[in-house]
């Protein structure tokens, strides 16, 4: 199922390109927002609002070319931007109550997900505060590629 999926975000992701998806999505969000820190909370609400819905590799590959240049507008660097779209859509994996991860692994050893919830806080806590630390210091995420002289 999850081969069928990335088999199709491939074309779908194409497809947004071409009918220049992401330059409306841009002008959406960008009416939005008041400035930078705005246009960053917004990429994060709308990539946690699809990794509660969505693997991570689907997730990545549809919402790349349509948050990427937003992003990039904002300010957020390239390692940035990766680091900080792959830890957000991760911890919707996670995140209660329609996380696919989370709904699954309850679903298969027939748990209560709200017992499983109490259990994940401090996980969702320190997710949230990584995603926090790289959006708004990009020096976590850039000093270990400026070593290498990337």
């Amino acid at each position: 199922v999850i081969m069928m999926i990335m088999a199709l975000a491939t074309p779908f992701s194409f497809i947004l390109a071409v009918e220049q998806i992401p330059t409306l999505a841009a002008d959406w969000i960008s009416g939005y927002s008041s400035g930078p820190v705005v246009t960053v909370l917004l990429i994060l609400f709308v990539l946690s609002a699809v990794g509660f819905w969505l693997d991570l590799g689907p997730s990545l590959i549809i919402m790349t070319p349509i948050l990427v240049p937003i992003a990039r507008d904002a300010g957020l660097q390239p390692f940035q931007t990766g680091v900080l779209f792959t830890i957000t859509l991760g911890a919707g994996l996670f995140t209660p109550p329609v996380g696919t991860n989370i709904t699954v692994v309850c679903n298969i050893a027939k748990l209560d997900m709200y017992v499983v919830s109490k259990w994940l806080m401090p996980y969702w806590i320190a997710s949230l505060v990584c995603i926090a630390g790289i959006a708004f210091f990009p020096g976590m995420t850039e000093w270990l590629p400026s070593l290498f002289g990337m």
